[in-house]
């Protein structure tokens, strides 16, 4: 009896168990800030249509290709960039607000001195997912790609879950008739 009570609580407990959030999902509308000397191409994107953002001072620099849960950072400049003291941006996710973000990897991107880069560059603030470039290095071709997450919605079971569920408490209650019926005879 009690292994029945223990894989009916295992699949409530899978049933209910929220699913990850996708923190960027093709639709969701974006919008990019600037911060100090560099602009955004558009203060608005749609995720999927390829290049959702680039910055510039003037010329291109940067191009931010969201996809799901990512965003690749690349020099689109054809050359090295270097910023010493300058700038950075940060983004929103109006349709599904960002609750973390993490390095994922970087090629030919590194501190200006050719070392790790610094800490504290990518960074999550209240819903917004900024980079600072202040101290980067981004050679000709150079990417970055930062992992984004957001919070789980709350747990609604799929029809299959509600399925797995009432099969669940059919089987104890079956479980507990017989119990009844082996009580009774005896």
């Amino acid at each position: 009896m009690k292994a029945i009570y223990a894989v009916l609580a295992a699949l409530l407990a899978a049933v209910l168990a929220p699913s990850p959030a996708e923190a960027v999902s093709p639709g969701d509308q974006l919008r990019c800030y600037n911060i100090s000397f560099v602009t955004c191409s558009r203060s608005l994107a749609t995720v999927g249509d390829g290049v959702e953002f680039t910055i510039n001072t003037g010329t291109p620099l940067l191009a931010f290709d969201f996809a799901t849960n990512l965003v690749t950072i690349s020099n689109i400049s054809g050359n090295q960039l270097r910023f010493a003291s300058c700038c950075g941006t940060r983004f929103a996710n109006e349709s599904n607000p960002f609750t973390a973000v993490a390095f994922q990897s970087a090629t030919g991107v590194t501190d200006l001195n050719g070392g790790a880069l610094p800490s504290g560059q990518i960074r999550f603030d209240n819903g917004f997912f900024g980079i600072t470039l202040d101290g980067m290095r981004f050679a000709a071709g150079g990417q970055l790609v930062v992992r984004l997450e957001s919070a789980a919605p709350a747990g609604v079971p799929e029809p299959a879950g509600w399925a797995a569920m009432i099969a669940g408490m059919g089987l104890c209650g079956g479980a507990l008739r017989r119990r009844r019926a082996r009580a009774a005879i005896a």
